[in-house]
């Protein structure tokens, strides 16, 4: 067996040896760091009751909480939209499509009040998110990150039973939070984002419907995540100016108006090089052919580049920016844009199309799951087979040609299509009226058998290559994590319980002996009377509050 197959097995063992009503913290943390290993080290399963079902026994013996009256969704004034739909995200940042995606979601859906409310997040959602939500009527809410994962299940369970028409989970593939909340029958209806489709989540169970982004993940759902209902909608994207000013972008970014100008976006990760593909190798081999060109990733920085070149130096025309909050000057200032690889970034891509550089899709995806897949790319672009074909394509975008513009052009209308204008709407609305005829009805998902496909296979490589830790070193030390997350929480039984799942798993450490410690003398100078004390609420930013409190 894989080893990180039987480290995920030996979680969920762990999981269904806890009482859920003696251990609930336990319980929903051992969840946690199984799904979280079978998210990173790929197990053969894209969803699987095993361990889905062990959280939903959490959800089954939750006690309702009381929302303090200052929390009310009354205090956002009588109902003057069509809807009220709560987005629950486990944490949302400046840099990235995820925030995005809710922000733009947020911003022309202008039928709705939208509401946020995080589950995992430390500190304030970005201002620019909060103000989205704000401008639509709604608020943001901040579950309070040092409150036990069954303490903020309740509340979520609790801000869900106000005035909602629908629930949004865009949550992290391993958070249990949604599922321990969302459990149990009634409230309104629960649609899943399937923004992760590359990787096994949990979140099926409570999901009356999982929203895809793409028909590739909707394939993948209906075969290996036991959806029973199936939607699919583009992500959406940023209008573009109505003239794009390449030269101004350019004077905005200090970059020479005559420069060939590459340019890439994606999160660090995406570029760590696989044993088959390289986009640092690539790009060297770009620009010995263009001398006069210049490639700009942002993402990475040369940190990263050293780590996976070593004893090289970062080549003069490479310019690693790291992580760039708004991208898009970027997009307008460049001749031609390269996706990341080997993992591709499908928001990053639609976002320049619209811009109007020309777009050259990752190198040989080793499965459609790790590249832009999208329904706006059909009959104008694909992906080049092989290293010679790929440069071929970016030289020829480099040569400015007529032909350049025009297929860069009829992309750019494409994606506003499907991704922009009304027709965006028209899928939004679809997903509403599908979620507006259903129940909320949690269900068991079924045992997974594992399956080794191609596509397995291929994103197990992938995930080798971005992970130098094993599965079983990974389990002990997320399980040593939430120990101390308990332990901070003032749940000392579920503390103590997960370090010896996490000795159980590698053995004694002194890491573990000193969390064990610490547990005991943090007990002996605090009541347990004092987890009894009220929710705090108090303000995290002008358009977010955070809430607080232990059982």
């Amino acid at each position: 067996m894989d080893r990180a197959s039987a480290s995920y097995l030996r979680c969920a063992a762990l999981a269904a040896s806890l009482d859920p009503e003696r251990s609930p913290e336990a319980l929903l943390q051992v969840v946690k760091v199984a799904a979280r290993i079978a998210a990173e080290f790929h197990c053969f399963r894209f969803a699987d009751g095993l361990i889905e079902n062990q959280a939903l026994r959490v959800a089954s013996v939750l006690p309702p909480r009381v929302l303090p009256a200052q929390l009310s969704i009354a205090s956002c004034g009588k109902r003057s939209r069509a809807r009220r739909v709560l987005h629950v995200a486990s944490c949302v940042f400046d840099v990235g499509g995820h925030s995005r995606m809710i922000a733009e979601w947020a911003a022309r859906d202008v039928d709705t009040t939208h509401f946020l409310v995080t589950t995992h997040q430390e500190g304030a959602p970005p201002p620019s998110l909060a103000r989205a939500i704000q401008d639509t009527g709604g608020q943001t809410w901040v579950l309070g990150y040092s409150s036990p994962a069954f303490v903020r299940a309740q509340w979520l369970r609790t801000l869900a039973s106000l005035d909602f028409d629908f629930v949004i989970l865009h949550t992290a593939p391993y958070d249990p939070i949604s599922v321990a909340a969302f459990g149990v029958p009634g409230g309104p209806p629960v649609a899943l984002l399937n923004h992760a489709d590359h990787v096994f989540w949990i979140g099926g169970s409570v999901s009356d419907a999982i929203i895809n982004l793409r028909p590739v993940g909707a394939e993948l759902s209906a075969a290996r995540r036991f959806a029973t209902q199936n939607c699919t909608i583009p992500i959406p994207v940023s209008k573009p100016p109505a003239t794009r000013d390449r030269a101004g972008a350019r004077r905005q970014l200090g970059l020479p108006a005559a420069q060939r100008v590459l340019v890439s976006v994606g999160r660090s990760l995406k570029y760590t090089p696989s044993r088959t593909h390289d986009f640092y190798r690539v790009a060297r081999r770009l620009l010995l052919e263009h001398p006069a060109a210049h490639l700009y990733v942002l993402g990475p920085d040369d940190s990263h580049y050293l780590k996976h070149n070593a004893g090289g130096t970062v080549p003069e025309r490479l310019h690693l920016l790291g992580p760039v909050t708004n991208p898009l000057p970027w997009f307008a200032a460049a001749d031609v844009y390269l996706e990341s690889f080997p993992f591709g970034s499908q928001t990053a891509t639609l976002e320049a199309a619209v811009m109007g550089p020309a777009v050259v899709l990752a190198l040989a995806p080793s499965t459609p799951l790790l590249a832009a897949s999208d329904v706006a790319f059909d009959g104008l672009i694909h992906n080049a087979s092989n290293e010679n074909e790929y440069c071929r394509r970016v030289s020829a975008a480099l040569d400015r040609q007529p032909s350049r513009h025009t297929d860069a052009e009829q992309l750019a209308a494409a994606v506003l299509t499907h991704h922009v204008h009304d027709h965006w709407l028209a899928w939004l609305h679809q997903v509403y009226e599908t979620l507006g005829r259903l129940p909320h009805t949690p269900h068991t998902l079924p045992i997974a058998e594992p399956q080794e496909t191609a596509t397995d296979r291929a994103i197990m490589e992938w995930q080798r290559s971005t992970n130098s830790a094993t599965a079983s070193v990974q389990a002990a030390d997320y399980l040593l994590h939430a120990a101390n997350l308990a332990r901070e929480a003032g749940e000392w039984t579920a503390s103590l319980r997960l370090l010896g799942l996490s000795s159980q798993i590698s053995g004694f450490s002194t890491a573990q002996l000193t969390a064990a410690a610490k547990v005991i003398g943090r007990a002996s100078f605090r009541q347990v009377t004092a987890r009894m004390s009220p929710p705090a609420v108090n303000d995290t930013a002008a358009d977010s509050q955070h809430i607080d409190g232990n059982l």
